[in-house]
């Protein structure tokens, strides 16, 4: 397989040793992969710019004092890059990307069947997130995520970022309905319903959502307690909100 059909895979760790061993190891246990030695954050960020990796291997020491962790999960050039870290603690921000098979925290020296299944997970989050149950959605500031009238054929949670819903009088004056804040379902009223958008949903920053099909949302609340969690919270403000007003 040539060189710009191979799977790119970056390990990232401070110690040149570990890295050489872990690459070696990468290299002999993976078929049509190219591994790349990653020694410092400058030689990180130049090889992402020549091409986004499916997969980076990275631990604790490498991360320390940069964002390379933060912008590997809301990057718009890493959408489809999955992390493995080693020797680290789960962060509790993080959770939503743990889920999703994105990210993943393992031992400093994992077995060979954790490296068996983090290598499976990671892999089919990288390769398959286009057409899998859910995906992570990228909004620049001032895009908009629906209009009124459209399909109510996605839900949505907001990972960060903030967006606004408003709706349209009959002057066309806009009348603002709410903002929406991280931890927050967009669009859920689609599920309950199952008609057309009734309001319009703008970013007014930067944001990051993840995208889950109308079909498969009953199925991800099952398989996903903490989502449940957020979509009895994101109901209950929102009723509060409206008894307010009365």
């Amino acid at each position: 397989m040539d060189t710009e059909s191979k799977i790119t895979i970056f390990v990232a760790i401070q110690d040149e040793q570990r890295r050489n061993d872990l690459m070696m190891l990468l290299m002999t246990e993976l078929q049509d992969v190219l591994v790349l030695s990653i020694s410092d954050l400058q030689e990180y960020e130049h090889q992402v710019k020549k091409a986004s990796p499916r997969l980076v291997v990275s631990d604790g020491q490498f991360l320390a004092g940069n964002t390379v962790l933060r912008t590997g999960m809301s990057s718009p050039e890493l959408v489809y890059t999955s992390f493995i870290i080693l020797g680290s603690v789960v962060k509790d921000e993080y959770l939503d990307e743990l889920m999703l098979g994105k990210l993943q925290f393992l031992p400093e020296t994992p077995s060979d069947e954790e490296w068996k299944n983090a290598l499976k997970k990671s892999f089919k989050f990288s390769l398959e997130s286009k057409t899998a149950s859910f995906q992570i959605k990228l909004l620049k500031a001032n895009e908009f995520l629906m209009k009124a009238g459209d399909p109510g054929d996605k839900v949505f949670i907001l990972k960060r970022g903030k967006l606004q819903a408003f709706q349209l009088n009959s002057s066309g004056e806009k009348l603002i309905l709410g903002d929406v804040i991280p931890g927050e379902f967009v669009g859920e009223m689609a599920y309950f319903n199952a008609e057309p958008r009734v309001a319009s949903v703008i970013a007014l920053i930067d944001s990051e959502l993840i995208e889950i099909p109308i079909q498969s949302f009953e199925r991800a609340l099952y398989q996903r307690p903490a989502w449940s969690m957020k979509l009895i919270d994101t109901l209950s403000k929102r009723l509060k909100k409206f008894l307010q007003k009365e």
